[in-house]
């Protein structure tokens, strides 16, 4: 079997990619580590899975908590997908970004998925503020859990908004291998460049919580409406993931170079939402209680 030359070299997309530097020889291991991912990943069947009966734009309702309960398993999962502690917060009407039938892991590996979505703004940090795994992950939603609507879409708060730089500005921040603090700069995040989008949070990667031969670089932000669309796995079928690209502060231009204003409104929830994940520096949170989709890896977040 002839092995594509791209699933033994570099990393395919941001997610397989780490903003840390590693003491040597652990940055030769893990690098090891991945290349022996990938090869067993080309065993896997990239094949996709059945289709969602909704399609991308389509405006659905999330169904109501004990609906949802009513057909989930002991575990909290329907047919291997677990309803995440985040997603409980999700309430009211929504957009489908694009329906799931495939989508990469951490491990490297391309996992089938059957009649499923992810919907616009919806990750795993939670309306309610609870904290995810830092990097704003979209969250997998089964077709049994939703049901169409005609009512208008729930509006995320606003926050604060960052103009993206040109990419001749990008480039010249890049190294020789495109990177700058050991993220690239992916092809397709150009068609974002010289755009006004709001800031999602200051994406966290690990931070207080690393062991004493990894450390964090950089200063990274994750924008609404910019996600992959995976195009890095177009060839071999694509990827549904919809990760949120991970943007540094040196490719962006806030606002006045200073702190936005916070929401207006009466819900303290959401002020100290966006207090605490936009511009606040990264704290230490716990990760919630993901588990596998159908594998033995966790389904939020990179590792």
């Amino acid at each position: 079997m002839t092995i594509p030359s791209r699933w033994l070299g570099g990393a395919r997309c941001q997610l397989e990619e780490s903003p840390h530097r590693y003491t040597w020889p652990l940055g030769l291991a893990r690098d090891a580590k991945r290349r022996v991912q990938r090869l067993r990943a080309v065993r896997r069947s990239l094949a996709g899975g059945h289709p969602s009966r909704f399609v991308t734009g389509q405006r659905v309702r999330i169904k109501t908590p004990e609906e949802i309960r009513a057909i989930l398993d002991e575990h909290d999962a329907l047919r291997g997908t677990p309803f995440m502690p985040a997603q409980w917060s999700y309430r009211g009407t929504y957009e489908v970004e694009r329906p799931v039938r495939r989508f990469l892991e951490p491990d490297g590996r391309i996992y089938r998925m059957s009649r499923a979505v992810v919907l616009r703004d919806v990750t795993c940090d939670g309306a309610d503020g609870t904290p995810g795994c830092g990097r704003s992950c979209a969250l997998f939603y089964r077709d049994e859990w939703l049901e169409p609507s005609d009512n208008p879409p729930v509006v995320a708060p606003s926050g604060p908004v960052a103009t993206v730089k040109s990419e001749a500005e990008i480039r010249t921040t890049l190294d020789r291998h495109g990177r700058l603090d050991g993220m690239s700069f992916r092809p397709e995040m150009s068609r974002f460049a010289g755009r006004n989008l709001p800031v999602l949070r200051r994406l966290e990667y690990d931070s207080g919580r690393l062991p004493w031969w990894k450390h964090a670089l950089g200063e990274w932000y994750a924008l609404s409406g910019a996600r992959c669309g995976g195009e890095p796995f177009a060839a071999d079928g694509g990827c549904d993931r919809s990760c949120a690209f991970a943007w540094h502060r040196a490719w962006l231009t806030f606002d006045d170079e200073a702190p936005a204003p916070q929401p207006t409104g009466d819900s303290t929830v959401v002020r100290d939402r966006w207090r605490r994940a936009v511009l606040a520096p990264p704290a230490e949170h716990a990760r919630p209680g993901d588990r596998a989709v159908s594998s033995g890896s966790r389904r939020c977040g990179s590792t």
